[in-house]
């Protein structure tokens, strides 16, 4: 099969010194430098094998469980009171949260990989040779380069600052109403360690040969023989992008030219200033302004059923982002102004840089996992709301039991998607002391936001082994756009609830429930990601999906660009049962105030599942992203100031992928769940006017270590995914102690 378990998972597409993958002289990989066969291991599939010679150093020195991450925050609060019933108050939140991504060796394969010509003049001889002998002018190159291992931090800052009243302002009369102006500045900086790969850079570096003038290796498309340009005639070369914008060629890349020789086991400094640029930034900045004011009341107190409760008002929201990237210090211009240029792929683009990929070219200007290089982008909508709900008693018996009906209505006008209504009806059945049922019928609204309109990013995407229909064998990397689609619709849910709550009499503090819920959710808002986008395609036929690829017109068919941006899904259904019971039982045993405390969560999800225009619905309830069981129970013993609580969670096992047949795409389709215990001892201080907790905190007690999740070995890494880290546990057991106070 495609993915199978196996320890020294090594690629057969790429090495950390260099691979000449396919063609007359594939499998040959270079050691320091030296040509030497590849040596097949015990297993052999596709691009990947088990052992051999190819090295797994990758996996022990650049492997990482979790980023650096920080967070500080400052929260302030001033409450003012005007009488018993009237409240001003003004409230003030700086937080920041910045993480810091671990270096990762860059790497170069099929789709994204290097090309070598027989006049390269770092070329070993008997490589030149061996190409003479087969009659070929280049041969395909991959490599990962452990000297570009860059790294990158991204720092979050946001601020609110809110002011508002609440207060009694009639006869049964409740006004509550707030503005609130807030601001996230996100912060990127992909120049942390300047080892970021400015791909226009790299390919022109690469590309080398002798200057008959000197006789001296220098790039290629400088000298005027094979048709190079100076600086300043490069200045004048302009063209329109793919993105319909004129961008011109970048002089300082020309000037500034460092010949690489692909094999150098460590790349000069100076070779690795030229092709880094010294690294990038982007910056995105959010804005948001909301006002909200609602009136509350009550009439009909002679009522026998109860009095009804009314609450309505009218709320405005505005947001706008604008985001922006550029250079560094030391060279700030915006990249979104030049171009990458091959007379080799378009003779009317005059500078000759050999093999220089075609989805680089149309791309402009970037860095190796730089999200955004292009820009600027800017968007900003507004919406007024105005909306009404009543709580209207029906029945009232004399034995605690009763019907109310939950009523409510929402009007909301969206700059770019119109007007749409939402309601919800809804009722609450007491039967008597011990019985309750509820249910809800509604119809929910979500306009999209601002990132999923207008915050498109751009990176690769790496395809490993199997992951690609179309090339099932291959390993290589395609361009990727993620993020804002302007053209989406509001999506609109349909959601029904029913449930019944019983308390019984003969158990004090006992509480059980269940609750059924059924939503289906038309035109939903939603990022299918890279693997699922080419699943819905090309093995269930969605064309909608489709148009969300791009391949090579030419030679092998590779993905050019996968947009994985918000799009509306026909539909979506998800359905299940929710399951909650607590129980609190005040008690002496060690003779001071103590009380036990059992808390029982669960979900049972039937369906999740989402369906595109002529293709049926797959209910992916089961799968790795959606396991059917999810349960948390928890007991807590307090004894005074002392509290001991013991957490355990379960996550039922899942199938790693529905339309994967096992024993072909996959070894073993499952992937085991999992039970992870917490446990928490905290005690209580204090101390007159302030007070505190002291608190420990044990994660994963029992040491649990994360299922095997088959995913692939990495052209770009020659890495084997094994594990699945937004999921599961994957740092083991971990402790926190603390004290916090309020005074």
């Amino acid at each position: 099969p495609r993915r199978f378990y196996a320890p020294d998972g090594q690629s057969r597409v790429t090495a950390p010194g260099g691979m000449i993958p396919s063609g007359p002289l594939g499998g040959t990989i270079f050691v320091d430098g030296e040509p030497t066969p590849l040596i097949n291991g015990t297993e052999v599939v596709g691009t990947a094998q088990v052992g051999g010679n190819n090295g797994n150093s990758l996996n022990e020195d650049w492997t990482s469980l979790r980023p650096g991450d920080e967070r500080n925050s400052a929260f302030l609060h001033y409450k003012y009171d005007f009488d018993s019933d009237k409240t001003a108050y003004v409230q003030i939140l700086h937080g920041e949260h910045a993480v810091t991504a671990m270096p990762a060796p860059t790497g170069f394969a099929p789709g994204w990989g290097l090309t070598l010509f027989n006049d390269n003049p770092y070329l070993p001889q008997s490589i030149v040779d061996r190409m003479a002998a087969a009659n070929v002018t280049s041969v395909p190159f991959n490599r990962i380069y452990e000297d570009l291992a860059p790294s990158r931090l991204v720092r979050d800052t946001t601020r609110t600052t809110t002011v508002g009243f609440d207060g009694k302002v009639g006869e049964r009369l409740y006004l509550s109403a707030y503005y609130q102006q807030g601001e996230n500045i996100e912060y990127a900086n992909y120049s942390e360690n300047g080892l970021l790969v400015r791909t226009d850079r790299f390919y022109r570096a690469l590309d080398s040969a002798i200057d008959p003038a000197t006789g001296r290796i220098a790039c290629r498309a400088n000298l005027a023989i094979y048709g190079g340009l100076t600086p300043d005639q490069e200045a004048l070369v302009t063209k329109v992008n793919p993105q319909g914008r004129t961008v011109s060629a970048d002089p300082e890349s020309n000037r500034q030219c460092v010949p690489m020789d692909p094999f150098a086991t460590h790349l000069p400094q100076n070779v690795i200033d030229y092709v880094t640029g010294g690294g990038s930034y982007h910056r995105q900045q959010l804005e948001q302004n909301i006002f909200d004011m609602t009136l509350q009341t009550d009439i009909g107190q002679n009522r026998r059923a109860g009095s009804i409760s009314i609450g309505g008002g009218v709320s405005y929201r505005d947001e706008n982002l604008f985001q922006d990237a550029g250079g560094n210090a030391d060279d700030p211009r915006r990249f979104q102004d030049f171009g990458v240029f091959s007379s080799y792929n378009n003779p009317a683009d005059q500078i000759p840089i050999r093999g220089l990929p075609g989805f680089v070219r149309d791309r402009g200007v970037f860095f190796t996992g730089n999200p955004n290089s292009q820009g600027p982008i800017q968007g900003a909508f507004n919406v007024w709301e105005a909306y009404a709900e009543s709580i209207v008693p029906i029945i009232k018996n004399d034995n605690g039991g009763g019907v109310e009906l939950h009523l409510a209505a929402r009007y909301a006008d969206y700059t770019g998607s119109g007007g749409v209504w939402a309601w919800k009806f809804g009722g609450d059945w007491r039967i008597n002391q011990q019985v309750r049922f509820r249910g809800t019928v509604s119809r929910d609204t979500r306009a999209g936001s601002l990132s999923e309109r207008f915050d498109t990013q751009g990176a690769g995407a790496n395809i490993t082994q199997g992951q690609d229909p179309v090339l099932p064998n291959e390993t290589y990397i395609a361009g990727l756009t993620t993020g804002g689609n302007p053209n989406i619709r509001p999506e609109l849910a349909d959601t029904t609830t029913v449930g019944v709550v019983y308390q019984p009499q003969w158990a004090e503090d006992l509480n059980l429930s269940i609750d059924f819920y059924d939503i289906k959710i038309k035109d939903a808002i939603a990022q299918l990601g890279t693997q699922e986008i080419l699943d819905r395609c090309y093995l269930q036929g969605a064309q909608d999906v489709c148009a969300l690829i791009k391949r090579n017109d030419t030679g092998t068919p590779y993905i050019l660009q996968i947009y994985n941006i918000f799009i509306n899904i026909a539909e979506t259904v998800t359905r299940g049962v929710d399951i909650e019971a607590s129980y609190r039982k005040r008690m002496k045993i060690f003779g001071g105030d103590e009380s036990v405390v059992f808390r029982f969560f669960a979900n049972y999800l039937e369906e999740v599942s989402s369906a595109f225009v002529g293709v049926e619905p797959l209910n992916q309830a089961g799968e790795l992203a959606y396991p059917k069981w999810l349960l948390t129970g928890s007991f807590t013993y307090s004894n005074g100031p002392f509290h001991f609580n013991w957490q355990t969670r379960y996550r039922e096992g899942t199938i790693r992928n529905l339309l994967y047949t096992e024993g072909i795409d996959i070894q073993n389709n499952h992937v085991s769940g999992r039970t992870y215990t917490n446990l928490n001892l905290s005690y209580d201080l204090d101390w007159g006017k302030t007070t505190g907790q002291l608190y420990f905190y044990v994660g994963n007690v029992f040491d649990k270590d994360p299922p095997l999740v088959p995913g692939g070995v990495s052209g770009t890494t020659s890495m084997a995914a094994y594990t699945d880290n937004g999921r599961f546990e994957t740092i083991g057991r971990n402790y926190n102690l603390g004290v916090q106070f309020k005074f």
